[in-house]
């Protein structure tokens, strides 16, 4: 079931309904039992691959805390991290290498069957979820919980399950073990919360995404000013979308008394390729930074590189998405060593000519990278890029054109505005009954202005 549909609604419903009625050792059981429900509406068999990985690190990190031996908890977080991504692998990537080497054989793959393997939705996010657990175990940052439904439901929280954000168990499994109370103005919160997500896709992203996407997957049928206006507007649709998404499970998880972490912070308004990954997709970067970068940290460049790659291959088994992880570790190493090597601070201050230079090349070449991640495969973006740069702009009058700039110049004045204006403070002081008044206006909104049929959410493919 989606976020957007009428069965996750009679689910969120029923749970917050009974969850703060009961005790709370029935209440775990009873929120596990919601978590499995959900997840195995989706699929049957999604039940059994998340309790197979659940029930292991469990056990894993257990045996960890229970001994001393250096050599003993390495072997049994190698089994944890081992079986993770043996699980990962599988279901994400058997059919890109199968695929990678019958290119690579061509004619003498003939013989080499095709492997058609189904993606569990919301894989990639709760095994890392899982690893950071155990690695945080065997790091003794946190202690290893003895309750099996506490940890299962640490891992099948169901409002953040398939498409994050990924939490840290030293944050969510707090929560989740406090015997909580229930909260009248959290609830409130949460539900705004949820208004505010099904705002952002349903009136929006999905409004958005149909227009723009033919674009990325036939471009030869469009002039250059609709594929450089495609190439700036869609990552604005998928931060609609997934951050649609991420209010929503926020919005969830807080009418349960938990609250999860944002995972977007006005990223439109960064100003390099390291503070872009400070504000896009939070916590996958931080999963990054604490479990790949600091390890490698005594490798300056497969420190920056490694991650960025495995970002873009955390995104999608194709090749496309190793290209566009490398090309932004690149960048931001490239960045990292003009600051080193290149002009002194007071040279590259903020609002000088060579600050806003530097801003206007990251962004040129993160947007063009771009073409890698919305287009099929690699040749269609080649494609994409070269139609971008040699064909005319004879539709620049066209209207719908015209207002999907006048859309992006309101989307950008609310990004600044958002990260400069103190709105959230504003926000904790504004009376209930206007807050009240604002949030029926965006569910009317979101009742009256949705388009017909809404689209899946694009990170429910991760």
């Amino acid at each position: 079931m989606t976020f957007v549909s009428f069965e996750y609604l009679v689910l969120l419903a029923g749970t917050f309904a009974v969850y703060f009625l009961l005790p709370w050792r029935p209440r775990i059981l009873f929120l596990l039992a919601a978590n499995y429900v959900f997840y195995a509406y989706w699929e049957h068999w999604y039940a059994y691959v998340i309790g197979f990985t659940t029930l292991m690190d469990y056990a894993m990190a257990l045996l960890i805390d229970r001994t001393s031996d250096p050599g003993r908890r390495r072997i049994f977080l190698s089994l944890s991290i081992a079986g993770n991504l043996a699980m990962l692998g599988y279901f994400k990537y058997t059919n890109f290498a199968v695929d990678t080497v019958r290119m690579l054989l061509g004619a003498g793959a003939g013989g080499l069957p095709h492997l058609d393997v189904v993606l569990p939705a919301g894989i990639s996010f709760y095994t890392f979820q899982e690893m950071s657990y155990t690695i945080d175990v065997y790091r003794g940052r946190v202690k290893p919980t003895r309750d099996l439904a506490l940890f299962a439901s640490y891992v099948s929280f169901f409002p953040q399950l398939v498409a994050g954000p990924i939490e840290r168990a030293e944050t969510l499994l707090p929560q989740l073990a406090a015997p909580r109370r229930l909260d009248l103005q959290r609830a409130c919160d949460g539900l705004g919360l949820i208004f505010i997500g099904l705002f952002k896709k349903l009136v929006l992203a999905d409004r958005l995404t149909p227009f723009l996407y033919p674009k990325f997957q036939q471009p030869a049928f469009f002039d250059g000013y609709e594929l450089l206006l495609a190439l700036v507007s869609m990552p604005v649709a998928l931060y609609l979308d997934f951050g649609g998404y991420t209010d929503i499970a926020r919005g969830s998880a807080r009418l349960l008394g938990v609250d999860l972490s944002r995972n977007f912070d006005f990223p439109f308004t960064s100003r390099s390729p390291g503070e872009l990954w400070q504000r896009w997709h939070r916590t996958l970067t931080l999963w990054m930074r604490d479990y790949v970068f600091q390890p490698l940290s005594g490798w300056p460049v497969l420190s920056l590189v490694a991650p960025a790659t495995l970002i873009g291959l955390w995104h999608g088994a194709a090749w496309k998405f190793v290209l566009w992880g490398l090309g932004n570790g690149l960048a931001l190493g490239a960045y990292i060593l003009w600051r080193i090597r290149g002009p002194r601070a007071s040279e590259r201050r903020k609002g000088s000519l060579l600050a806003w230079l530097g801003t206007l090349l990251f962004w040129a070449w993160t947007l063009l990278l771009m073409a890698l991640f919305f287009c099929p495969d690699v040749t269609t973006a080649a494609a994409y890029w070269q139609r971008l740069f040699t064909t005319g702009w004879e539709t620049i009058g066209d209207p719908s054109l015209a207002a999907l700039v006048a859309f992006l110049t309101v989307f950008m004045a609310v990004q600044i505005a958002g990260r400069h204006a103190p709105w959230r403070v504003w926000w904790a002081r504004t009376p209930a009954g206007v807050r009240g008044l604002a949030f029926a206006l965006l569910f009317y909104a979101v009742l009256f202005g949705s388009v017909p049929v809404g689209a899946k959410f694009v990170y429910y493919q991760f």
